[in-house]
């Protein structure tokens, strides 16, 4: 007997995750760059933000192209 939980996945080609965790980075990205040398000078915050940033982006754009290449297209009248 196969035991599932009664709901659905919340998301099941990570667009969402991906917008969400891009937005997060960006965020941190203009407070680092406003406020980061203040709280920590020298550190790489910046460099870190701004790399989750890009790498959000590039999984956002990938995620948004294989879902819609996903999507059955309807044919041409």
């Amino acid at each position: 007997m196969k035991l599932a939980a009664p709901i659905d996945p919340v998301d099941d080609d990570g667009v969402r995750v991906f917008g969400l965790g891009t937005l997060v980075f960006a965020t941190a990205t203009l407070i680092v760059a406003i406020f980061g040398q203040e709280w920590l000078p020298g550190s790489p915050l910046f460099e870190i933000c701004a790399a989750g940033t890009l790498i959000g982006l590039a999984g956002f754009w990938w995620c948004r192209h294989r879902r819609q290449r996903a999507t059955p297209r309807s044919p041409q009248n």
